[in-house]
């Protein structure tokens, strides 16, 4: 029998009745002739639930060890839950926690790296016949019995990480979308989804803001040529394949192959006026910043004279902790001094044209705040108000509605 890991999305396990449907269809796949392994995040909401009891008990910021322990059980709960289904259905199953699944990680609370898995205990679960339900988005840090979480996008790296370890020749990461599209489908209805993608180039449209995918979870796959399929978990699409297969038309080097987005804020930070020394406090932030899954875009420029500033700008949901690196080199006048939240950031991967790009924004009365070649792409940073507009409008420009130049999938 072929192994299959398949990773089921909080949206997909959000309440019982799609619970039991997903448990219905694991127990398809293994009478399809598959052995199994399920990989679940928490239901629906259930993260924020537990960080707002969280909120009503404690004032934030909240004890990292304490937090993993607590947003680990959402998992824990989903794969109890879905274990239970599938004995319903006369499927045997095994609800396992991410370190009885033998998730080995780093010791850096809410943003963990997987440095190891010991699958023998998953293995011993196949070979009674019963399905792992393994809950995502948490290990144990290694050499320890401390519980970690793995931050945005936790439950797909567990699922690849597993897929990895246990050879299996497939991980599905099942979600509420059919694939990965050339832009977001809900605000581009002609985005098109493509049957293949390369690991660089989905690399780059996750890093960009594409959510279909976590980004260290495409960094493994591509680490260890794990092939990954991105399908629905409701309908019978096959989806988008992730492979190191250069082929493939969703490759960075060759078209364009799609238009990424996010919303993003700047913060200006006060530095000193040697540029020398700027540089050395932007190095200091950034090294306090890493390990978020972002990219951090850094300029360094003197809107006054004789007054230095760096300007970061991030996902809205990295602010915080960049707000904090900033925090983490020392009060005073290099403490946060600007903070623009009406920003949105566009990633156009392949080769487009900076130029072309921004005189098709600017003829539909879209003000342009920064434009850049990249090494993989064009980067455009334009007011939060048009973000929709623009993404429509470089969607339609490079042709990627088109047969011809559909490229792969970004979902923000």
């Amino acid at each position: 029998m072929t192994l299959i890991v398949q990773k089921y999305g909080g949206s997909s396990v959000a309440d019982p009745d799609r619970i039991r449907g997903v448990a219905e269809r694991v127990a398809t796949t293994r009478k399809d002739g598959q052995d199994v392994v399920v990989v679940v995040s928490a239901m629906g909401a259930s993260t924020d639930d537990l960080l707002a009891l969280a909120d009503r008990v404690a004032a934030p910021p909240f004890p990292p060890r304490e937090t993993d322990l607590l947003l680990s059980a959402g998992e824990r709960i989903s794969s109890a839950l879905l274990a239970m289904a599938l004995e319903s259905l006369g499927v045997p199953a095994r609800a396992l926690t991410g370190a009885q699944a033998g998730i080995a990680t780093t010791a850096d609370h809410g943003r963990a790296s997987i440095t190891d898995v010991a699958p023998g205990r998953i293995r011993e679960v196949l070979d009674a016949g019963c399905v792992p339900v393994v809950a995502g988005f948490q290990g144990r840090a290694a050499g320890t019995l401390e519980v970690t979480t793995l931050g945005r996008g936790g439950s797909d790296t567990t699922a690849v990480a597993l897929a990895a370890a246990l050879n299996a020749g497939l991980c599905e990461i099942c979600t509420d979308v059919d694939g990965v599209y050339t832009a977001d489908p809900r605000i581009v209805p002609e985005a098109r989804m493509l049957d293949r993608i390369g690991y660089e180039a989905m690399r780059q449209l996750a890093a960009g803001g594409a959510q279909v995918l976590a980004t260290p979870s495409v960094a493994y796959a591509q680490c260890h040529r794990v092939s990954v399929r991105v399908r629905s978990s409701h309908g019978t699409s096959e989806g988008t394949l992730l492979s190191d297969d250069p082929t493939g038309p969703g490759e960075v080097n060759g078209a364009v192959i799609g238009v990424a987005h996010h919303r993003a804020v700047r913060i200006g930070v006060a530095a000193p006026d040697e540029l020398a020394d700027r540089l050395l406090v932007a190095e200091r932030i950034l090294r306090a910043a890493e390990g978020d899954d972002h990219e951090i875009d850094v300029a360094v420029c003197r809107p006054d004279p004789g007054t230095g500033e760096l300007s970061f700008v991030v996902h809205t949901d990295q602010a915080a902790a960049l707000a904090a690196a900033v925090e983490e080199i020392g009060p005073g006048p290099r403490s946060a001094i600007r903070r623009d939240e009406n920003l949105g950031r566009i990633s156009v991967i392949g080769p487009a044209s900076v130029s072309r790009c921004c005189a098709a924004l600017m003829e539909n009365g879209i003000t342009i705040e920064t434009a850049a070649r990249l090494r993989h792409g064009v980067r455009i940073l334009c007011g939060q108000d048009r973000l929709d507009d623009a993404v429509r409008t470089l969607h339609t420009v490079l042709g990627l509605g088109t047969p011809a130049m559909a490229g792969a999938a970004v979902r923000r």
